[in-house]
């Protein structure tokens, strides 16, 4: 929630800076887009809906009593197959954050049978591991990582207004590199500060592990920044950065099929509903302008052409 104040800086920085007057209807657009984030986000965080799904996965339904598994901490490893599928078993379990809850044996066979033969299966029911401040509250990590997303935000908002502010003295490849070599040194401090428990993963890591965080860096990472200059550069800063909200909706159609988790209760569907509607709304303000404006245009330039 907190990134998602990152296109109220955008539109301050570029009045500032820029002198210009901001897109109509932006302010009430955001107004919504950021309601209906916070009640999408809100429900999900506090497991809020009416639906049983969420009073399940909040352990407060009394008819679907919330079994081992169950919690808002904790996820059963089928519900995270995507994790454990590409990095197995034991890997999966450090990078999802899982711990085995039990372990059962079936077996179709005595052991130590006269015809030798045993068929052993184990299969390992997994849960997420509690956080160390689960009794309630913030702890030093949440409000780390409060002042780390205002800072982000920040950051956000000042690489959008410099993209802008650079346009035509600087290319778009010049903009990803300096992106990229500002990234690299700030990440690998905070993740060997916070996390350098875990650097040792790394050396068992195999060819296709790597080859995926490399597609993942140098591919999405990249193309995305890429994209997101061309709309900056193009529609202005305030503008691109209007649409900063709607990556919710993305990642709730990519968790989906995914990690099989949707919308779920009337509150989080009226978000989604709140937000799309903002998204369009706004759309309909910025074509009535381009459309005022192009008639503005051809009036002045017909007059223009009569006095000649």
């Amino acid at each position: 929630m907190v990134f998602l104040l990152a296109p109220v800086i955008v539109a301050f920085l570029a009045k500032a800076l820029f002198k210009s007057p901001l897109p109509p209807g932006l302010w009430p657009a955001l107004a919504l887009m950021l309601l209906g984030c916070s009640m999408v986000i809100g429900s999900k965080a506090m497991a809020a809906g009416s639906h049983p799904k969420n009073a399940a996965l909040a352990g407060s339904s009394p008819g679907l009593p919330a079994g081992a598994g169950m919690t808002l901490w904790a996820d059963r490893a089928e519900e995270a197959w995507l994790c454990i599928a590409i990095f197995g078993e034991e890997r999966g379990s450090w990078l999802c954050n899982l711990e085995a809850e039990k372990e059962t044996t079936e077996g179709d066979g005595d052991v130590g049978s006269g015809t030798g033969n045993s068929v052993g299966k184990k299969a390992k029911n997994w849960k997420k591991k509690k956080p160390k401040h689960d009794k309630g509250g913030l702890g030093a990590r949440d409000a780390l990582g409060i002042g780390l997303s205002f800072l982000g935000a920040l950051g956000l908002a000042s690489f959008m207004t410099t993209v802008q502010r650079a346009r035509g003295v600087v290319s778009d490849q010049t903009v990803l590199w300096c992106n990229f070599l500002t990234q690299l040194p700030i990440c690998f401090t905070l993740t060997f500060v916070l996390e350098h428990d875990k650097f040792p993963m790394l050396l068992h890591l195999g060819l296709v592990e790597y080859a995926e965080v490399f597609a993942m860096a140098a591919g999405v990472n990249w193309f995305a920044n890429w994209i997101q200059q061309m709309c900056i550069r193009n529609l202005g800063a305030p503008q691109a950065a209007a649409f900063l909200p709607v990556r919710l909706l993305g990642s709730l159609a990519a968790s989906y099929p995914l990690l099989n988790e949707g919308l779920v209760g009337p509150l989080q569907w009226g978000g989604a509903f709140l937000l799309l509607a903002a998204v369009s709304w706004y759309l309909v303000q910025q074509k009535k302008a381009a459309d005022l404006g192009s008639r503005s245009t051809a009036a002045l330039m017909a007059v223009e052409a009569e006095a000649h």
